[in-house]
């Protein structure tokens, strides 16, 4: 784990000197800290490690989030997947508070199954997300899919829950309603 910390410096040092300011900490920064099987208090353990990195970040005005893995599905019909993605969600959290950054680093998710019935998968995800600690909340963003949600689905979520939406255009390009990229942005 340590040498991942490692690793994610000298990529953030190497960034800064080709002048990249935007960076996607990987989920596997720390393998297994959101499974029940750790144990291992590795927040307290890395405390420094993380805050040497987020010192860096927030002097060189450098933007970072995370994204989840496929497998954080709060609309899942199984009580046990919405478990673990929760627990999941706030691992994710626990890296950008040790990094010491604002709620502008953000953890971006897509809204998940559709289940036979888009609608009752909607409703579930909204539900799901209004009983996520604030601390997750503050962070978390949905991205319209390739496969499942398109962003006018993902701007209804937006409309009654004020999570933001993060508009990836080469998922609009494979599951749109008709419209053009020009007419999503101007959707937002």
């Amino acid at each position: 784990m340590k040498s991942n910390l490692e690793c994610l410096f000298n990529i953030l040092k190497f960034n800064l000197k080709k002048k990249i300011f935007f960076f996607r900490v990987s989920s596997d920064i720390l393998p297994f800290a959101s499974h029940p099987i750790c144990n291992f208090k590795w927040q307290k353990y890395f405390l420094k490690d993380f805050e040497k990195i987020g010192d860096f970040v927030k002097e060189n005005d450098i933007r970072v989030s995370m994204h989840p893995d496929q497998f954080v599905i709060l609309n899942s019909q199984d009580r046990n997947v919405v478990k673990r993605s929760i627990m999941e969600l706030d691992y994710h959290s626990d890296v950008l508070e040790l990094l010491g950054v604002d709620k502008s680093a953000k953890i971006q998710i897509h809204v998940g199954g559709v289940y036979e019935n888009r609608e009752k998968s909607i409703e579930r995800f909204i539900k799901n997300y209004e009983n996520l600690p604030d601390r997750i909340k503050k962070r978390l963003v949905i991205e319209n899919d390739d496969r499942s949600y398109p962003l006018k689905d993902c701007l209804k979520i937006d409309s009654e829950t004020g999570i933001p939406v993060v508009f990836d255009v080469f998922h609009h390009k494979c599951l749109n309603e008709g419209e053009g990229i020009a007419d999503g942005i101007k959707n937002l």
